[in-house]
């Protein structure tokens, strides 16, 4: 393949399956958001009142400062204890080649 749009040809089986596996399930979520629906009646058109319902409700507001509050904890603990990990797997030290076998086997059963 030769030419100017020799590019596309490469991108483009990249940016279909990109489409088909996140913005057509992101852009669905998005229209049922809008609709009351029950998977035996038809979708019936709400607009924002799923929202304003959702933004009204105490649960909805503990659940969200409970995830913000688990990615704060998790997250940087999660970068820590993996950055010391590859420090570990790194190190040249005399029996480091037991721990990086414990630590693969699970990758290879």
């Amino acid at each position: 393949v030769h030419g100017r749009y020799a590019p596309f040809f490469f991108v483009g089986p990249g940016l279909l399956l990109l489409g088909i596996f996140f913005a057509y399930p992101l852009l669905d979520t998005l229209w049922l958001s809008l609709h009351r629906y029950n998977i035996f009646t038809a979708p019936v058109f709400v607009g924002f009142d799923n929202f304003r319902r959702a933004w009204g409700d105490e649960l909805f507001w503990r659940v969200l400062a409970n995830t913000l509050l688990y990615a704060a904890i998790v997250v940087p603990a999660l970068v820590v204890l993996s950055f010391f990990m590859a420090l570990l797997l790194d190190n040249p030290l005399r029996l480091i080649k037991i721990f990086r076998t414990l630590y693969y086997i699970p990758v290879i059963t």
